[in-house]
C-alpha cells in the first residue's frame, strides 16, 4: 500500500504534522502545505450531512419545514428569517453563518452577509454597478436587497451554472 502512517479521526494536528515529517524524510520532498489547507482537503472528502428540515414555531405549535421548501434566508435587525416558496415567513434560531454550513451548497448560496438564496428562488440576474449583480427572487420581497457582493460574483456564476 506504500502507506507512511495511520491516523484516526478526529485527526490531531500534531499527529498529522508528524506524519508529514515522516513522509518528507522518506521521500525527500519540500513541504508545500499548511494545516488549514490539509483540513479543508479532508473536509472535502468526508461525507457531509445537510439539514433536511427546520423546526419553526407558528402560534402555539411547532412544525417542520423541509429545507427544499425554503426560498431564501435573510437577516434583519439581528434576527434570521426564511421565506418558503409559497411566501410564508418564519423566524429561525440560527445565524446565517451557521445556516451556510447546514444547507446543501448545490441548492443554497450566500450572496452577501445578509442573505442565502435557494437556486430555485432565483428568477432573474442582472448586472449591477461596481461589478456586482442584482438578483430578482421568487417570492418577491422588499425586506432585502438581493445584491451579490463583488467578492462572490464569480462563485455565484459558477454555482448558477452547475
Amino acid at each position: 500500500m506504500n502507506s507512511v502512517d495511520y491516523l484516526l479521526k478526529p485527526i490531531d494536528e500534531a499527529e498529522l504534522e508528524l506524519a508529514f515529517q515522516k513522509f518528507e524524510q522518506l521521500h525527500q520532498v519540500t513541504p508545500n502545505y499548511d494545516f488549514k489547507t490539509i483540513q479543508k482537503l479532508i473536509e472535502s472528502v468526508l461525507p457531509t450531512h445537510h439539514t433536511e428540515r427546520f423546526l419553526v414555531k407558528t402560534g402555539q405549535h411547532l412544525m417542520y419545514v423541509p429545507a427544499t421548501s425554503v426560498a431564501y434566508f435573510y437577516s434583519e435587525e439581528s434576527l434570521t428569517f426564511f421565506k418558503t416558496k409559497d411566501g410564508q415567513k418564519h423566524l429561525l434560531d440560527y445565524t446565517l453563518d451557521q445556516l451556510e454550513k447546514m444547507v446543501a451548497p448545490k441548492l443554497f448560496f450566500r450572496i452577501n452577509r445578509k442573505a442565502i438564496l435557494n437556486i430555485e428562488a432565483v428568477h432573474k440576474v442582472s448586472n449591477y454597478f461596481n461589478s456586482r449583480l442584482v438578483v430578482q427572487v421568487q417570492p418577491i420581497t422588499a425586506e432585502v436587497e438581493w445584491i451579490v457582493s463583488r467578492e462572490r460574483v464569480k462563485q455565484f456564476k459558477e454555482w448558477m451554472g452547475t
